[in-house]
């Protein structure tokens, strides 16, 4: 701390004296800080500084719970209607890929089939054989026309028999016939020494009438294999349907056949087919359709006759039909005039069934002199629908 000396003056009547000022003294030693004094009134802010870089992002916080759903808006209007599709019914007769198509010559599709079934239009010329497989499926988008002859391949196979020697007490090797399309299936003749009597297989039994209506996909069956006896029974009659959107005509010359096998020796007849024809505009047959069963074997010395097939179906629908002639008598049952003599020995076997009931085998007597009671099969369905087929597929 600095300390002022004090100047006096001294007034003494007019004359004055003045006190001349000495030297300063050495300072002293600094005293001790005092209390902190109240502070002062902030000053007024200064400006703003530079914004600095931003920082990356932080990790995103957990999701909000969802908030209420609003009210549904109004209803728009309608919007135009788009153009009628394709009839629906029309895809039963085929997209027509294949074009159109006439057999001029000789044609085994058993063998050798088409890449395609969906025709345009589709003819057989007169004359032409053309051999199907069962459950051949043709369809055209115009008319189908058949002035020769289809054949349809056989459906199933007869039942067989066969000794693994001569001997009266051999075990036999079994092949029973399929039943195809029927209750039951034909049945064996008995198998037996000459002293004893042997029965006729039994026929096979027929579908009834509202099943025959209704089957109009049959597949690859038709009628039942014929029972067996020495020698196998018939194969069943095999299965064809045709859809024409135009029309189905047959010709005068015109034949579908799919009849039932007749087997030789003694074994039953095949039963019918199956055609099913169908049309959204017309039928016409002026030529043959044919589901009939198989005559049965006729007897030899080692064997009765067998029973004959019974009759296959036929089933035409349409807006318009002429049946024409249809074919679906059972078989005839086989011939038994020759004396069985050998020992041992079959009876006949019975006849495969379809829409008919198939014939029971001949029996063998004891004296061996000849072969009764075989029958014939009884007759299948014919039938008609008047209406469009597009209800049935």
């Amino acid at each position: 701390m600095i300390r002022i000396r004090p100047v006096f003056f001294l007034f003494l009547g007019c004359t004055s004296v003045t006190a001349s000022m000495g030297p300063m003294g050495p300072s002293g030693d600094a005293g001790s800080v005092g209390a902190q004094g109240v502070p002062g009134p902030s000053g007024d802010a200064g400006p703003m500084g530079l914004t600095g870089i931003a920082g990356p992002p932080g990790d995103a916080g957990p999701a909000g719970p969802p908030g209420p759903s609003g009210d549904a808006g109004p209803q728009g209007p309608p919007g135009p209607s788009g153009d009628a599709g394709a009839d629906g019914n029309s895809r039963i007769y085929g997209s027509g890929v294949a074009g159109a198509v006439v057999i001029s010559g000789d044609t085994l599709w058993s063998a050798f089939p088409p890449p395609s079934t969906q025709f345009t239009d589709f003819t057989v010329n007169t004359g032409v054989e053309l051999t199907v497989t069962s459950g051949t499926v043709i369809r055209c988008t115009g008319t189908f026309t058949n002035n020769g002859t289809i054949f349809v391949y056989y459906g199933v196979s007869g039942g067989n028999r066969l000794l693994q020697d001569s001997d009266a007490g051999a075990l036999p090797r079994v092949q029973s016939p399929h039943p195809g399309f029927s209750l039951a299936p034909a049945g064996f003749g008995h198998f037996g020494s000459s002293a004893t009597r042997q029965y006729g297989g039994s026929g096979g039994s027929p579908i009834y009438l509202f099943a025959a209506r209704n089957l109009t996909r049959p597949g690859p069956w038709g009628g039942g294999g014929g029972g067996g006896a020495y020698a196998a029974g018939g194969n069943g009659g095999g299965s064809l349907l045709v859809l024409a959107r135009t029309a189905v005509v047959i010709g005068g010359s015109g034949i579908i056949n799919a009849d039932g096998a007749g087997p030789v020796w003694g074994g039953g007849g095949g039963g019918g087919g199956i055609v099913v024809l169908a049309s959204g505009g017309s039928i016409t047959n002026s030529g043959v359709i044919s589901a009939k069963g198989g005559e049965g074997g006729y007897s030899i010395s080692l064997t009765a006759a067998g029973g004959g097939g019974g009759g296959g179906i036929v089933h035409l629908i349409a807006p318009s039909i002429t049946q024409g002639t249809v074919v679906v008598a059972g078989g005839d049952a086989g011939s038994g005039a020759e004396a069985v003599t050998g020992n041992p020995r079959y009876a006949g076997g019975g006849g495969g069934a379809c829409g008919g009931s198939g014939g029971t085998g001949g029996t063998v007597y004891e004296s061996g002199t000849e072969s009764v009671g075989q029958y014939a099969g009884t007759s299948g369905y014919s039938l008609t629908t008047l209406e469009d087929p597009a209800f049935h597929f």
